[in-house]
């Protein structure tokens, strides 16, 4: 009895932990204006998702 409860347990909280994945496309604009012969642009960085925005 004990092991079906343990097992049951497990199964519900490995399950309830798993998110859905979302796809979101992000749009980046970048003022280039003041520079010169500019071939390719490039965003560097981690983009960090901040919770409650």
């Amino acid at each position: 009895m004990i092991k079906r409860v343990t097992v049951l347990t497990s199964l519900t909280l490995l399950f309830a932990c798993v998110q859905e994945e979302h796809l979101k496309t992000v749009t980046f604009t970048v003022d280039m204006s003041s520079m010169e012969n500019i071939g390719n642009v490039g965003i560097r960085g981690s983009l960090q998702v901040h919770p409650g925005k």
